[in-house]
């Protein structure tokens, strides 16, 4: 039984595989042919296939995002890229999904009590208030959740590992630039991302949900930081009955934050950063995203050059010899 790590730059016929379905998409060939686009997960990595034919294979017209396939598989490169054609599989019920689903390199205990930690060290109150409130009406899905549907940390606790490294690095920046606002950078990072526990289904599906699709996690965050003003909080307080012009203009700094962190308006930022601690979040969330995407490549080789990583300039990634 091949794993996925197995069958990226080779070309192997009549293959036996296990893996799990995260995405799925009907497609057309040049000549009007329907096939089934899959992209395919286990712990070792993910690559796409293709089942030819679709409209009359009926067996393929009942797997779905999350399904776990025992198939047959060729597997061949071209252009860069190794794909997959399902030949022949069957759909397995009563399997325990995780099996096929990689975890971040931290548990759910040790992310949840490293980053607790750094809320803890957020001085100022309002900032504070709105950080842990957030984060505790999301806490059972935010430490489960990916980060991403496919490009980087797309799998179990992703998303709390995504800003645990940030948060390792802002620490490294803040030493450098002083004038960077502590508070502002901790709960810029924690928040960023955070409307991800919305805007993706969960660990196994991680297809985007409606309003992930029609709102963005970028505004869902921006609704959460909204809501957290309003309602009582875990002392009984409504924050915006209580802030000070000075927390009322560091709330705008952090929804900047928030909105800029894409970067530039058509990678999706509302705006571009125009405060340190915007640019500087959004430089570290890109670093890390790459460097993860140079982790699951390099995690799928031995040495030598990948397939091509679309996130990375859509080039094929060098690793060096151990």
């Amino acid at each position: 039984m091949k794993k996925i790590k197995d069958l990226h730059n080779n070309q192997l016929s009549n293959v036996d595989t296990q893996f799990i379905v995260k995405e799925t998409d009907i497609k057309e060939t040049k000549n009007n042919k329907s096939y089934l686009f899959l992209n395919v997960q286990d712990t070792t990595g993910t690559i796409t296939a293709k089942i030819w034919n679709y409209d009359s294979n009926q067996k393929a017209q009942y797997i779905n995002t999350g399904d776990v396939l025992s198939a047959t598989v060729n597997a061949s490169e071209y252009n860069g890229t190794t794909s997959l054609v399902i030949n022949d599989f069957d759909i397995l019920d009563d399997i325990d999904k995780d099996r096929f689903i990689p975890s971040a390199p931290l548990s759910e205990a040790d992310l949840k009590s490293k980053i607790y930690q750094i809320i803890d060290l957020i001085e100022n109150e309002t900032l504070h208030a709105i950080t842990i409130s957030i984060i505790d009406n999301h806490a059972k899905k935010f430490f489960t959740q990916p980060a991403a549907t496919s490009m980087h940390h797309e799998y179990k606790g992703g998303l709390a590992f995504h800003i645990f490294t940030m948060l390792q690095a802002a620490n490294h920046y803040i030493k450098i630039y002083p004038f960077l606002n502590q508070d502002l950078m901790y709960a810029g990072i924690i928040l960023h991302d955070l409307g991800k526990v919305v805007e993706i289904n969960d660990y196994i599906d991680t297809s985007k949900t409606i309003k992930g699709e029609l709102l963005g996690h970028i505004n869902i965050v921006n609704e959460f930081i909204n809501e957290s003003l309003i309602k009582p909080n875990s002392y009984g307080d409504i924050l915006i009955e209580t802030m000070t012009e000075k927390d009322e203009d560091l709330v705008t700094e952090l929804k900047h934050i928030i909105l800029s962190h894409h970067g530039e308006l058509e990678w999706g930022s509302n705006v571009t950063p125009r405060t340190p601690e915007a640019q500087i979040i959004h430089y570290i969330d890109q670093i890390d995203a790459k460097m993860m995407m140079f982790q699951k490549a390099f995690s799928q080789i031995d040495e030598g050059l990948t397939s091509k990583v679309f996130g990375v300039h859509n080039n094929k990634l060098y690793k060096r010899e151990i």
